[in-house]
């Protein structure tokens, strides 16, 4: 059976304690290239990818690791984001906790989403602060629709009563 990413492990699988496991902690910091300048590089420097690291039968993106071995643990159903935008970079201060729903925002805010360059519904409507709903999986939808299809919907019960 193949490894199952740490992101997907149960909440009990996902806290590796440095102080009970010297060997991780050994073999975390082998892997980073460390600057007084910015980003704590995993592995080889020229990778623009996450980095990961297998802990027992589970494999662990680089910077969650990070973010347990010198913060804590992970709280449950949160992410571990870059404020650099360096999917390599394990520099705990360059990481943050939040939610999927934060990530997609602030990708959209800074124009890394794939979404980000459609500024409008296919119904022509804005998205805006007010105008956009982001649902738990982080998927936006237009307030203006939702709301025209709710009315619709309901319309067309009552007729047909």
């Amino acid at each position: 059976m193949p490894p199952k990413f740490g992101h997907k492990a149960k909440p009990y699988e996902m806290f590796i304690d440095p102080a009970k496991r010297p060997d991780v902690v050994k073999k975390f910091w082998d892997m980073v290239n460390k600057s007084d300048l910015g980003c704590w590089l995993w592995g080889d420097t020229k990778t623009k990818n996450y980095g990961f690291l297998k802990v027992d039968a589970l494999i662990f993106r680089a910077h969650r690791i990070s973010w347990m071995l010198n913060v804590g643990p992970i709280p449950q159903g949160q992410w571990v984001l870059h404020k650099c935008d360096n999917p390599p970079c394990v520099r705990p201060d360059h990481l943050f906790v939040g939610t999927v729903v934060e990530n997609v925002k602030d990708a959209m805010k800074k124009g890394r989403h794939g979404l980000a360059i459609y500024t409008h519904c296919k119904r022509g409507h804005p998205f805006e602060d007010g105008n956009i709903r982001f649902d738990r999986r982080g998927r936006r939808s237009c307030i203006t629709c939702l709301q025209n299809n709710y009315i619709e919907k309901h319309r067309q019960k009552e007729l047909a009563a």
